[in-house]
C-alpha cells in the first residue's frame, strides 16, 4: 500500500510541472526599450557682397575734350540690386570704362557664377527707344574677365552670358567688366543713352568646376 501512494505523489507532481512550464511558456517576452530623440537639420545659404573696388576710364576730359585716362578707386557696394556700376557722362568712340568687381562668398555654400547682359537699349535725347536703327547698338561692346582668364565680348545687339570660375566657401573672386564704344559711331550716336544691366546669378555649385 505505502509504495502505490508514493507512486501516485510523483505522478501528481510531474503533472504540475508541466503545467507550470505551460504557463510560462504562454506569457514569455523579450525586454525591450523605446527612446525617443530630436532631429534637426539646418539648412545652410547662397550668399555674397558685391563691390566695384575700381573704375578706369578712357573718356572726354571735361576741360581739353580730347580722350584721357581717369582712376577711381573709390569703393562702391553694389550688393543691393538696381545700383549703378558704371555711371559715365563722358562717352565718345573711342571710349572705354574698366570696372574691377569683387565678388566675395559669405554663405555656406560653393556657388557658379555667372554675367550677362540684360534690358539693354539705347535711347535719343528725347529718351526714344532708338536701339534698332542707331550705330550706338551694334558699335558697344561689353566685355567680361575673370582674373587669370579669357576675356568673352557681349554686344548689346547679341545678349549672352559669361560663365565665370566657381566661388568656394570663404573665397572671393575678382573680374573686370569693360564697356566699350568703337570708332565705328556714326553721328546718329550723339546725345544718346546707353543703359543695360549686368545681372550676376549664383547657383549652388554640387562639385568643383573642372574648368576653374
Amino acid at each position: 500500500m505505502k509504495s502505490k501512494a508514493v507512486k501516485g505523489l510523483i505522478i501528481a507532481g510531474s503533472a504540475a510541472l508541466i503545467a507550470l512550464a505551460g504557463a510560462i511558456g504562454g506569457t514569455f517576452a523579450l525586454f525591450s526599450r523605446t527612446v525617443d530623440t530630436n532631429t534637426h537639420v539646418k539648412v545652410g545659404n547662397l550668399n555674397f557682397t558685391f563691390e566695384r573696388t575700381k573704375l578706369v576710364s578712357h573718356e572726354l576730359d571735361d576741360t581739353t575734350g580730347y580722350l584721357v585716362d581717369h582712376t577711381n578707386d573709390t569703393v562702391v557696394d553694389l550688393t543691393t540690386s538696381g545700383t549703378d556700376a558704371i555711371d559715365v557722362s563722358n562717352a565718345a568712340p573711342g571710349a572705354y570704362y574698366t570696372g574691377t568687381f569683387k565678388l566675395k562668398n559669405t554663405g555656406s555654400t560653393a556657388f557658379s557664377v555667372s554675367a550677362a547682359i540684360q534690358n539693354a537699349k539705347v535711347v535719343d535725347a528725347n529718351n526714344q527707344d532708338v536701339a534698332s536703327s542707331n550705330s550706338v547698338w551694334s558699335h558697344t561692346s561689353v566685355s567680361v574677365q575673370a582674373e587669370g582668364g579669357e576675356a568673352k565680348t557681349m554686344v548689346l545687339n547679341n545678349l549672352s552670358s559669361s560663365p565665370l570660375p566657381d566661388v568656394a566657401k570663404g573665397s572671393s573672386l575678382s573680374f573686370n567688366v569693360k564697356v566699350a564704344l568703337d570708332s565705328a559711331i556714326e553721328n546718329d550716336g550723339q546725345n544718346t543713352t546707353i543703359n543695360f544691366a549686368i545681372v550676376l546669378t549664383a547657383i549652388q555649385a554640387m562639385t568643383p568646376s573642372s574648368t576653374n
